[in-house]
């Protein structure tokens, strides 16, 4: 890969240890020649270092996505699981000078994106790179229909329904007991609490699948994209996931697997 000249630093704000990083980091990176931004700089940026958690990693890229950019993104480790911050504050020095002689891969991850319809009107077009679902918004379970590729539809009655990348297999997918997934090639819809044990509570489904919910109890059930409320759906609302057009790019190192 070609080698960073122009770098955007971001902080968690509310994690102390992650902003007197990132400023030492800008003042390192500004002895070495380099152009640091605190902005997206209209996408004309060669990479981003978001310095937090695995949360923070995951809304730099959203507000890069939603900008419709494409600029390699990589995270410092300041969290507590570290599924995608890979690089660890103590490693910097290294990672720095892998970025600056241009020994890493720019890999592409898949994320989801969500059509929800009202009676033929479009109530909202959202995006994620984790997971995309439906869950009960107060006690007790909600039932739902699903439909995979166009396919004859099923009923299940559970907490909701979740549809994971595979960043986001290791999310709150991993928590439900989901599979975790290898290649990007796949998605997973999983039941979110079901309410009966069987074949149909968690599938490996391909990336070129689409994915409608619909039929879900009325007003009991919210739709959310990585872990952020949309709203709440109704008995006669359609949600329609599929693999979005705008892929998260990731700064990967040779010497990390993931």
């Amino acid at each position: 890969m070609r080698k960073i000249s122009r770098i955007g630093i971001f902080a968690h704000p509310e994690k102390s240890e992650a902003v007197k990083f990132a400023q030492e980091l800008e003042t390192w990176c500004r002895q070495m020649n380099l152009e640091v931004f605190h902005n997206y700089e209209d996408g004309k940026l060669d990479a981003v270092l978001a310095c937090g958690g695995d949360g923070f990693l995951v809304k730099t890229a959203e507000a890069i996505a939603e900008r419709g950019f494409q600029i390699p993104i990589a995270g410092v480790d300041f969290g507590t699981l570290g599924f995608l911050t890979r690089i660890k504050p103590k490693e910097i020095g290294r990672r720095m000078d892998d970025l600056l002689e241009g020994r890493y891969v720019v890999t592409e991850r898949n994320r989801l994106q969500a059509k929800w319809m009202r009676n033929g009107s479009n109530m909202g077009f959202y995006q994620a790179l984790n997971d995309i679902y439906v869950e009960r918004s107060e006690a007790g379970t909600i039932k739902f229909s699903v439909s995979i590729s166009g396919k004859e539809p099923f009923t299940k009655r559970a907490d909701g329904v979740l549809m994971a990348t595979r960043t986001g297999s290791t999310a709150y997918n991993r928590v439900l007991g989901g599979p975790i997934l290898v290649f990007e090639r796949d998605f997973v819809l999983k039941m979110m609490g079901p309410t009966e044990i069987d074949n149909q509570n968690a599938f490996v489904i391909s990336s070129d699948d689409t994915v409608e919910i619909s039929n879900v109890t009325d007003n009991k059930a919210r739709l959310v994209a990585d872990g952020k409320q949309i709203g709440i759906l109704r008995g006669i609302d359609r949600v329609k996931i599929e693999k979005s057009s705008l892929a998260t790019r990731f700064i990967e190192f040779g010497d990390v697997d993931w």
